[in-house]
């Protein structure tokens, strides 16, 4: 795979680019477990991290849930889910970072087809 990325910026005169052929790990791990034939439970896990010269971060996905299925096509699901995404990126003197996450009960709709 080929990593392309860079950074523009108004605030001076940055207009960097890096490109790398780099084989990205990303592990993960799902569950999934039939309880009756309207509900599943569903487990899954998964982690992307890179570390190039000075740039660095990683994404970490985590999701519980419950899912029902009334109809073939229509369901909802109710779950626990936690995303975390992680970056940082010093260039001369200036450092840049972004951080989110969520962590938190969600309620979902889903449609088959």
């Amino acid at each position: 795979m080929q990593l392309s990325t860079g950074i523009t910026s108004d605030i001076g005169q940055i207009n960097e680019e890096f490109k790398y052929v780099v084989p990205l790990p990303n592990f993960g791990l799902m569950i999934h477990f039939q309880i009756a034939d309207w509900v599943t439970f569903q487990s899954k896990v998964g982690v992307f991290s890179i570390d190039i010269d000075e740039f660095n971060g990683s994404l970490f996905d985590m999701n519980l849930s419950l899912e029902f299925f009334p109809l073939d096509w229509l369901g909802g699901s109710l779950s626990y889910q936690q995303f975390d995404i992680n970056v940082f990126m010093p260039y001369k003197g200036f450092e840049a970072g972004v951080k989110y996450s969520f962590k938190g009960p969600s309620v979902g709709l889903v449609c088959v087809f």
